[in-house]
């Protein structure tokens, strides 16, 4: 994994996460680690210093309090510079992001994974 770079964007593809998961995103001297679950939200585990792929399970069991929003939407919790904010049709202003999808997929010098979010309760059309 010395030379792969992972590239994170918010399209939709096909889903792959069943239940928790954790993404590893490394550039040559960092790493980011997102976990996220069906239906629950998309949060930073950890970012800092490049980790292995050994290392990442270790982030999960830290205990640690980093577990942010990766995409951080309006109206829920405390979000000093929301990502996203919309108006809905019926006048609401707050978003409550989950995952609804996600792809990996292997090429030769990278790996891509996409992730689908949407609000947990009214429909974008």
């Amino acid at each position: 994994m010395s030379k792969i770079k992972s590239i994170l964007t918010v399209m939709a593809l096909m889903p792959c996460c069943a239940f928790a998961e954790s993404f590893l995103i490394s550039t040559p001297n960092t790493s980011l680690v997102l976990e996220g679950e069906k239906e629950a939200g998309l949060t930073i585990a950890y970012y800092g210093e490049r980790l292995t792929d050994s290392e990442v399970t270790q982030v999960g069991n830290s205990g640690g309090d980093l577990h942010s929003q990766a995409y951080p939407a309006f109206g829920f919790g405390y979000n000093p510079a929301s990502a996203l904010s919309v108006l809905h049709p019926n006048g609401e202003l707050a978003l409550q992001l989950v995952l609804k999808s996600c792809q990996r997929i292997d090429e030769k010098d990278y790996e891509l994974v996409t992730f689908v979010l949407k609000d947990k309760s009214i429909l974008f059309k």
